[in-house]
């Protein structure tokens, strides 16, 4: 998830993001004599009636995961014959179990897709390098399912840890025919406490917003142009901070990621209401991507997770201290 310089990685930009390690998707892959894809909660077909159904849709949206393990094997196995290589046809059985709150910005699907490439790759002897995997993934959510999104959340679940990660021009690369940004990681012993804070209530589909700015940044408009190219500034200054362990400038800039945002469109009321408790509480606060989730810098104090836990809680949100996840996964 973001914490400084989104979503300027959708557009050449910088972003500084962490590997959250309270949450998580984990597949299960056993040897079989066909494909079997197994749907799990989220691919229901049946519901007890019309309030099950509703609150099924919100929490996990129309995609489900079964149309995200089909695009990534889809993809996986179209990279490999691009390349001019045939996987050995290996049956398996292939079922998923995700523990992400869904649909408010924590990177639920592109967490299942990364998860299924893993396994699959595993399974079919497939070894491609590591800038690679969050490109294919990408293309899995984007070109087969007409998901709106950008590399950050893919290339911080394939590396773990803390990733600072540079789209711009002059920093492209090429591996296996796959176009890359470069991908640095950074020393999360160096960052302050954090926290993720996620409100349901608040979700909204990230194409509401990425859609329109995409439009608008494809045509020039200046203001969003100049606010991908400070976004990506942001995102540097925030490596300097990181490395210098100043607590003080990195929520200085994750603020600031998120006043740029906010500038850009207006935003659903109780998304913003949720970054205003936060900040008024003592913590920084930035958009952990698109939806109803937050992330920031702890308060001071030796109470000040307790103090912003009761806060967020007033507006029916959950907080929690972010755990990093270890690099490597």
């Amino acid at each position: 998830m973001a914490l400084v310089g989104n979503p300027s990685d959708g557009f050449g930009g910088r972003v500084l993001a962490a590997s959250v390690a309270n949450f998580g998707a984990t597949v299960t892959l056993e040897p079989a004599a066909g494909i079997e894809l197994v749907p799990g909660e989220a691919d229901a077909t049946t519901w007890s009636g019309l309030t099950h159904f509703s609150d099924q849709v919100s929490r996990y949206g129309h995609q489900g995961g079964i149309p995200l393990m089909q695009a990534a094997l889809h993809v996986l196995i179209d990279h490999q014959l691009t390349r001019g290589r045939r996987l050995p046809d290996l049956g398996f059985r292939l079922s998923y179990e995700t523990s992400i709150p869904r649909g408010v910005g924590l990177a639920g699907s592109s967490a299942i897709v990364v998860a299924v490439m893993g396994a699959l790759a595993q399974h079919l002897s497939v070894e491609l390098p590591q800038p690679v995997w969050p490109s294919l993934v990408l293309r899995a959510e984007t070109e087969e399912l007409g998901i709106d999104a950008g590399l950050q959340d893919r290339v911080v679940q394939v590396y773990g840890g803390v990733v600072e990660m540079d789209f711009g021009p002059d920093r492209q690369g090429t591996a296996d025919g796959v176009t890359h940004g470069r991908y640095e990681q950074l020393d999360a012993n160096r960052l302050p406490p954090l926290y993720v804070s996620y409100l349901p209530a608040a979700a909204e589909p990230s194409a509401l917003f990425h859609g329109d700015l995409r439009v608008r940044y494809s045509r020039g408009e200046p203001e969003v142009v100049e606010s991908m190219r400070r976004l990506a500034g942001f995102s540097a200054e925030a490596r300097a901070a990181v490395a210098w362990a100043d607590r003080d400038h990195l929520g200085q800039l994750i603020d600031a990621s998120f006043d740029v945002r906010r500038a850009l469109a207006d935003l659903p009321d109780l998304q913003v209401e949720m970054i205003e408790v936060a900040r008024t509480a003592g913590a920084s606060a930035n958009f952990t991507g698109s939806g109803g989730a937050i992330t920031g810098i702890v308060p001071e104090g030796d109470d000040g997770l307790e103090r912003l836990t009761a806060a967020m809680a007033e507006i029916g949100a959950t907080t929690e201290a972010l755990v990093v996840a270890d690099p490597g996964g």
